[in-house]
């Protein structure tokens, strides 16, 4: 996710293919914004504050997850060499979370009815540019920090 240009872009990519949404994001309030990727019914959908404002269908089932190849508030070019992000989010971003549904999700239904697999709560509060990393990946009765700053 990010904001490029005035619009906000989703980007979701595996093995090479990839599906972008973009959409005017013209907001200065605070907005909720959430992805879906239903690998099953091969769509990526974008909502704002809890509606679904655009779906482009993808040409592949499942995403080859790699942490590396992850953004949150940049942009991170899907062939760029140094794998460098650009584009940064200008504003706040908040409790950022990956969540696992069945695939017969319905439009209408609530995150917390999904299995949490990934929590980022950007709970820093040294008011400073660079604010924590800290992330938490969270499996079937597992869990283990996916980055400590602390570290």
């Amino acid at each position: 996710m990010a904001i490029k240009g005035g619009l906000l872009e989703g980007y979701v990519a595996s093995e090479g293919r990839n599906a972008t949404i973009r959409v005017h994001m013209t907001s200065t309030e605070w907005t909720h914004v959430a992805v879906r990727f239903l690998g099953g019914n091969e769509t990526f959908s974008l909502f704002v504050n809890g509606k679904l404002i655009a779906t482009q269908e993808t040409e592949f089932d499942a995403i080859a997850a790699k942490a590396e190849n992850a953004a949150i508030g940049a942009y991170l070019p899907p062939s760029s060499s140094d794998n460098e992000p650009s584009s940064f989010f200008s504003a706040s971003v908040d409790d950022v979370r990956v969540y696992a549904f069945e695939e017969t999700i319905r439009d209408d239904v609530l995150a917390s009815q999904g299995r949490l697999l990934a929590q980022w709560s950007f709970e820093d509060t040294s008011n400073d540019t660079n604010a924590e990393t800290n992330g938490t990946f969270k499996r079937e009765g597992d869990e283990e920090t996916a980055h400590d700053d602390e570290q």
